[in-house]
């Protein structure tokens, strides 16, 4: 639509408005020919525009028609339509009485009349403007001299340009609204445009209620909403709004469109149509919401279900699946495939065409892998067949590739997965065939005797203790967490993915068994625990076997030979070197002396012809780890000594079989030569005397130092009471007997986080009838409850002077745990004239075998620090050393004539502080 300021305004203006009290400029000026000759004034075609009234109607025309000699239109009346009339040039020559002329061409629809001037305004156009005035019609005259016919001309294709642009602006209303209906998107683009297009606010406002907007009138938001009222225009607070209703059905949601001036006709329609295309488009957002809940819903039963089969609940699954694959297991096998996704691909497109390909008849979901897409389907007598359908889908893309289990029973899913994911690795690797089927070769787990469950049973005994959803949860998620990559960085919005839930629940699983999940070999342990033990069940009543009894078994070697068989001497040197090395690439490749890509390139080729996996996590991986060990290529040291374990309330009583790992407490007994220990700790002290061969003597040295440490305390200091922290297993004689010995009063409160120790407190316990003993179980990383424990606190006044003694015990306590930090917040609630005992293995005197050694108890989860004498002094700041000060502990006041072993034999340093 073309509106009159349109004409009137810019720089290509064809008209201006003639006043009546102004003078008529000259062609000269208008149009650069002569200067005005009347007393007739016409607002300027360029430039700023003068002030006007802002709420003044805007006045649109629709058709611009010629006037004969006598003003009057040339065509035929009909209904009165928006009309700009030219009039033929005055002259002087007005016909009789202008008025009623003009009068006449407003009952006709006259917007304006515009005067053609050929030779720019005349003497009449003064008089003409006063009538026009009183007619209430804008006259105007054209900017340039130019006849009626001319003006006619020149207005029609100005109507023609405007009546177009309107069309285009409605084509690329339409035109929008079908792109955004393609791509899915709702009427959000389309609004913005729309506002930008009418210089307006646009919104939707809500049906429901009838209020959306505070500044709206109430009741008329309601009559639209209702249906009451097909649309509305109104002015309100100094704005024009516009209000129509989507949809067909009430109550209607409302389009409201405002703007600080009127609206002009042909804004107003473009609006109205808007409205329609906004209903357009949101019906289909509407469906396409309950699609994607659908879809949502349908993913989470999906999710369960594997989870749920994953974890042998094959009736939970089978109710899961319920609404989606009522018929899915009522077959009695299964067959998992894993197929991996092209880089950048849409994982949910995969999804969509796996479960195509397979007859929708199939269980697709996406495990912990970002990668991959799992499908699980009733299993066939032809596994090589049934993963034909798969191909088309592997080779439509490049770089997908899929991995097939063979046929296994519903319960044992969770194995299939597994050896899906060693197909997969085959496929992935193997450059030839992009979909493998496993092999189908028996794992260690089910090879190994019946008395290997009890093994398990009793390493996975806590995860007992725990309410039966909870524990069900915990070991799906560890299950998938052990066979995945490790998580990536946390995402910038904060999102966790499903695997860095998975990694958060194996942790948990593993603290709770004594495991370290950052070690392969941990790892390795659970994932063969919770092969053996599937679900877990209670500890048989049977002597379990230790894991390394477990492996020297006929069948655990049959295994391990069968797998490592196809091997060079070079791929299996390979592998050595890269289990010792946790399973990572780089630290193995600088071991060797290669780049790391040389690494993966062999690996890859080592994976291929095993069949397996090989990565830092992955059961390939465990697999490899634990045929090394069993082998004897690896030493049996590498694998956590764990056969189970006990809670501290059934600690096991000395010379029954452990069910714990590896205990310092236990191997220190070891190594002085004691019994009360077990086949794990006897067998990590053997790991330590064969690069430590004067292990024993150390032992002996700082058992000594404690001896005459505690009796010159007791003796020479006046110290009545003691607290030995990290006491392990009791030999006597025991601290409380040295300085009861000495003085019968003496107090000792012991303090060691071992269930085994506590087992073994009767022997702690005997006291004089002066005196007093007690026992703590807590950890030394916890100063705070082992001060506030009631046991402590009803045996030593700590306001008067104790004795704490942390012997052999702070290199078990790593740097990121703060050991200074300890030994602080254990002395600070100490009185003056207390002091601190402490001894500490250094690699002062030789770095190779402490680097040695601590790897040692490093691999069983027990990590080691051997420290400096400046650090370990270090430990003694704001208390006074006792002479001689931080030394070897046999050099500590030895008895006189004692003989002294080297100082390489034994590694360590002791002192002594007074707290000032």
């Amino acid at each position: 639509m073309l509106t009159l300021d349109e004409l009137t305004t810019g720089a290509d203006a064809l008209l201006r408005t003639v006043e009546a009290d102004g003078q008529c400029p000259a062609p000269a000026e208008c149009a650069g020919s002569r200067r005005p000759t009347g007393p007739v004034a016409v607002r300027p075609a360029t430039g700023p525009r003068e002030p006007q009234d802002e709420h003044a109607p805007v006045r649109v025309i629709e058709q611009v028609e010629a006037c004969d000699d006598r003003w009057r239109p040339r065509k035929a009346a009909g209904r009165p339509r928006e009309t700009l009339f030219v009039l033929p040039a005055a002259d002087g020559r007005l016909p009789d009485g202008p008025q009623p002329a003009l009068r006449t061409l407003a009952r006709a629809g006259a917007v304006a009349v515009a005067v053609a001037s050929p030779h720019g305004p005349g003497p009449a156009v003064p008089a003409l403007a006063e009538a026009a005035r009183r007619t209430g019609l804008p006259l105007l005259v054209p900017t340039r001299p130019c006849t009626a016919p001319e003006l006619l001309g020149l207005l029609l294709q100005r109507l023609a340009e405007a009546l177009r642009d309107s069309i285009e602006q409605r084509d690329r209303l339409l035109e929008l609204s079908a792109r955004l209906n393609r791509q899915g998107k709702g009427p959000g683009p389309l609004l913005h445009w729309l506002g930008a297009q009418t210089s307006s606010r646009v919104t939707v406002l809500p049906g429901r209620g009838g209020r959306g907007r505070a500044d709206l009138p109430g009741t008329v938001l309601e009559k639209v909403a209702a249906g009451r009222m097909r649309s509305a225009a109104l002015e309100t607070g100094g704005h024009h709004v516009l209000l129509h209703p989507i949809g067909a059905e009430a109550p209607h949601r409302i389009l409201a469109a405002v703007r600080e001036t009127p609206w002009p006709r042909h804004h107003s329609a473009l609006v109205a149509q808007a409205a329609g295309q906004v209903a357009l488009l949101q019906h289909p957002l509407t469906l396409r919401t309950r699609e994607r809940r659908l879809r949502r819903g349908e993913t989470a039963l999906r999710t369960s279900a594997w989870r749920h089969l994953m974890a042998g609940e094959t009736t939970q699954a089978a109710t899961a699946l319920e609404p989606l694959l009522p018929e899915l297991l009522d077959a009695d096998v299964c067959q998992v495939y894993v197929v991996q996704c092209a880089p950048g691909e849409d994982r949910a497109a995969l999804a969509a065409e796996i479960d195509a390909a397979l007859g929708r008849r199939a269980l697709v979901a996406a495990p912990a892998e970002e990668d991959h897409v799992i499908a699980v389907r009733a299993g066939t007598d032809d596994p090589e067949e049934a993963a034909e359908p798969l191909r088309p889908v592997v080779e439509a893309r490049p770089h997908r590739a899929a991995g097939a289990s063979r046929p296994v029973p519903w319960i044992r899913t969770a194995h299939a997965y597994r050896t899906a994911l060693q197909a997969l690795a085959a496929a992935r690797d193997g450059g030839g065939d992009r979909v493998h089927v496993h092999a189908g070769t028996a794992p260690l787990a089910h090879r190994l005797p019946p008395p290997a469950r009890a093994w398990a049973a009793g390493l996975l005994a806590p995860l007992l203790a725990l309410p039966e959803p909870e524990r069900e949860e915990l070991i799906g998620a560890a299950r998938l967490a052990l066979d995945a990559e490790p998580p990536r960085p946390a995402r910038p919005t904060g999102t966790r993915t499903h695997r860095e839930a998975a990694a958060r629940r194996l942790e948990r699983v593993m603290e709770l068994v004594g495991l370290d999940r950052t070690r392969p070999a941990h790892r390795a342990v659970l994932e063969l625990a919770l092969h053996l033990a599937d679900p877990p069940t209670p500890v048989p009543a049977v002597t379990a076997p230790t894991l390394a009894e477990l492996l020297d078994q006929d069948a655990a070697r049959e295994y391990a030979a069968e797998l490592l068989a196809p091997l060079r001497a070079d791929q299996l040197g390979l592998l050595i070197t890269w289990v010792e090395h946790d399973c990572r690439a780089q630290p193995c490749a600088e071991a060797l002396g290669v780049h790391r890509d040389t690494v993966s390139s062999r690996l890859a080729e080592v994976a291929a012809v095993l069949d397996r996996r090989l990565g830092e996590h992955g059961n390939g991986s465990y697999d490899v780890l634990l045929a090394l060990v069993i082998d004897g290529a690896l030493p049996p040291g590498i694998l956590p000594a764990a056969s189970g374990r006990a809670s501290p309330s059934t600690a096991p009583a000395p010379g029954t079989t452990h069910l714990g790992p590896p205990g310092t407490a236990r191997i220190y007994n070891a190594l002085l030569g004691g019994e009360d220990h077990y086949a794990g700790d006897r067998d990590m002290a053997d790991q330590v005397m064969a690069v430590f061969p004067t292990a024993g003597t150390a032992a002996r040295a700082n058992r000594a130092f404690v001896q005459r440490s505690t009796r010159w305390l007791a003796a020479e200091a006046g110290i009545r009471q003691f607290l030995d922290i990290g006491t392990g297993v009791p030999a006597s004689p025991n601290i409380h007997e040295i300085a009861q010995a000495v003085a019968p009063e003496c107090r000792v409160v012991y303090v060691d986080h071992d269930p085994v120790v506590l087992a073994h407190a009767h022997a702690l316990l005997g006291s004089t009838p002066e005196g007093r003993t007690a026992f703590v179980l807590a950890d030394a990383t916890d100063p705070g409850g082992i001060l506030a424990d009631s046991c402590l606190t009803v045996t030593l006044d700590l306001s008067r002077p104790v004795a704490v003694s942390l012997n052999a015990l702070l290199h078990f306590i790593d740097d990121g745990q703060d050991p200074q930090g300890i030994v602080r917040r254990l002395m600070e609630p100490m009185a003056p004239g207390s002091y601190l005992v402490v001894t500490h293995g250094t690699d002062a005197f030789d770095t190779d075998i402490p680097r040695r050694v601590s790897r040692i108890y490093c691999r069983a989860g027990l990590p080691a620090t051997y420290r400096d004498r400046e650090q370990i002094t270090r430990l003694f700041d704001g208390l006074e050393l006792v002479e001689p000060g931080i030394v070897p502990p046999h050099r500590w006041r030895p008895e006189p004539g004692a003989e002294l072993p080297a100082d390489t034999d034994v590694l360590m340093y002791a002192g002594v502080g007074r707290k000032p």
